[in-house]
């Protein structure tokens, strides 16, 4: 009976290649249905270069007998899910929760398994060359998702200062109200003033 990382891998093996494979073609199906639906929308590196990456890493993982390792690194496509649900409908979008689950798992987690693996294979071995290679595109990916959310709070505020800038003037309105004269006083449509009333003479 084998012990250690051997029996863990041998125990899920089967079950763990048919997860990789899985993935496999999911990656070719993306770009395949990426091109015919939605061309536009696929970015070179997170689309063509992400894809193509990760279709041969995981082929090398096949060939590896790594599936099982690659089964306890899926938790890092739990951001992905929720981005895509977020993507799917709008409401759904919560991108500070995805902020804290890419930083949980594909930056901590993945950090500590990169750890892990120096200390468990050695820093030459190739799981640790790999989990080396794919923790600076995280934190790249990650580094953008920051610039995204300065620009768009950015834009928000200058939107803020548009409005506020080209609200109409303070005006009075006279109001004849069942013998009422009532005077409004109206600094724009978006925040009304008060109603004064006044007996009419």
């Amino acid at each position: 009976m084998q012990t250690g990382l051997d029996g863990v891998l041998q125990q899920h093996q089967e079950a763990a290649v048919a997860l990789t494979t899985f993935f496999l073609t999911f990656l070719v199906w993306d770009l395949v249905v990426g091109v015919c639906r939605y061309r536009s929308k696929i970015d070179p590196l997170t689309g063509w270069v992400h894809h193509t990456a990760y279709f041969c890493m995981l082929m090398w993982v096949l060939q590896q007998q790594y599936s099982p390792l690659f089964m306890a690194l899926c938790v890092m496509e739990l951001p992905t899910f929720f981005l895509s649900v977020g993507s799917i409908h709008t409401p759904w979008r919560h991108d500070y929760l995805f902020a804290a689950t890419f930083v949980a798992t594909r930056i901590v987690f993945h950090g500590s398994c990169l750890v892990g693996a120096v200390r468990t294979f050695g820093i030459s071995s190739s799981i640790t060359l790999a989990l080396a290679a794919v923790l600076p595109v995280h934190i790249h990916w990650f580094v953008g998702f920051i610039e995204q959310q300065k620009r768009l709070y950015r834009q928000k505020v200058a939107e803020q200062i548009k409005i506020t800038t080209e609200m109409p003037p303070r005006r009075s309105l006279e109001v004849e109200l069942k013998g009422t004269a009532v005077r409004r006083v109206c600094h724009s449509p978006i925040f009304p003033g008060s109603f004064v009333s006044h007996p009419a003479h």
